[in-house]
C-alpha cells in the first residue's frame, strides 16, 4: 500500500471527509431551524463543500515532501486541487426582513457543537503513530539544514532547485519508507480496518440526511 493509500484509510476520502462536514453542519444549524420552525418560521441555511478535489498527502515534510513545493508546508500541495470558493447564490427577500433577523439571532445562541464528527474514533491515535513513522524516516536522513544551505546558495526557489538539493535524499527517504509502510500495514490492519468502516458509517449516515456526494452544495429551509 502506498503512503497516500494508508493517509486516504486513515482520514477519509473526499466524499467521507465532505459527508463528516456535512453532519458537522447539521450538527450546528439544526438546533437553529429546530428554534426556527417553534416561531413558526424557515431556517435559511447553505451547505458549502469543502473537500471538492481533495488527495492525501501521505509523505513527510522535509525530505520527502512532493518536490517544488516549501517543505513543512502540506496546504500548498493541497490549494493546487481544492476548487475555488464559489459564490453563494441569493438569499430570498424574506430572510432580510425584521422578523426574521430578530429570530434568527435569537436562536443562534441555540447552535449545536460539531467537533464530534472532526474525525471518527481512533484516527487520531493512528495518526499519530503514522506521523511517528514519518517522522523516524526524516530524522534518519540527517539535518535538513544540508537542504537549507543548498537552497540558499541557489537563491530559495522552489522549482528545478528544491528537487535538485534534495534528489538524493528524497530517494533514499522512499527506499527506507517502502518496507517500513509494508510493516506499517500488517501491524496496524486491525486498525486501518476500523477507520474505513467508521468513515463508511460517516458517509451513510450523512447520505441518509440528504447529503449528495455527487452534487454536495445544498440549500435547506
Amino acid at each position: 500500500m502506498t503512503a497516500n493509500a494508508i493517509q486516504r484509510q486513515i482520514w477519509g476520502n473526499e466524499a467521507e471527509k465532505e459527508a463528516a462536514h456535512y453532519l458537522g453542519w447539521r450538527a450546528m444549524t439544526d438546533p437553529i431551524a429546530d428554534c426556527m420552525a417553534d416561531r413558526g418560521m424557515d431556517y435559511y441555511r447553505r451547505f458549502e463543500p469543502v473537500w471538492g478535489g481533495y488527495q492525501p498527502d501521505g509523505l513527510g515534510d522535509t525530505w520527502t515532501a512532493p518536490h517544488h513545493l516549501k517543505q513543512s508546508d502540506r496546504g500548498l500541495a493541497q490549494a493546487e486541487v481544492l476548487p475555488a470558493a464559489v459564490d453563494e447564490p441569493e438569499a430570498p427577500d424574506w430572510v432580510m426582513t425584521d422578523r426574521y433577523r430578530s429570530a434568527a439571532m435569537d436562536c443562534e445562541g441555540e447552535m449545536g457543537d460539531p467537533s464530534r464528527w472532526d474525525s471518527p474514533p481512533g484516527v487520531a491515535e493512528l495518526d499519530d503513530e503514522y506521523d511517528s513513522l514519518l517522522a523516524d524516516v526524516e530524522d534518519g536522513l540527517g539535518d535538513v539544514e544540508e537542504y537549507d544551505k543548498c537552497m540558499a546558495d541557489e537563491g530559495i526557489r522552489f522549482g528545478e532547485e528544491d528537487a535538485d538539493c534534495r534528489a538524493d535524499k528524497y530517494a533514499e527517504g522512499l527506499a527506507i519508507l517502502a518496507p517500513r509502510l509494508t510493516e506499517f500495514e500488517q501491524e496496524h490492519a486491525a486498525d486501518l480496518a476500523a477507520t474505513q468502516d467508521e468513515w463508511a458509517k460517516i458517509l451513510k449516515q450523512a447520505i441518509a440526511l440528504g447529503f449528495d456526494p455527487a452534487h454536495p452544495a445544498v440549500v435547506t429551509r
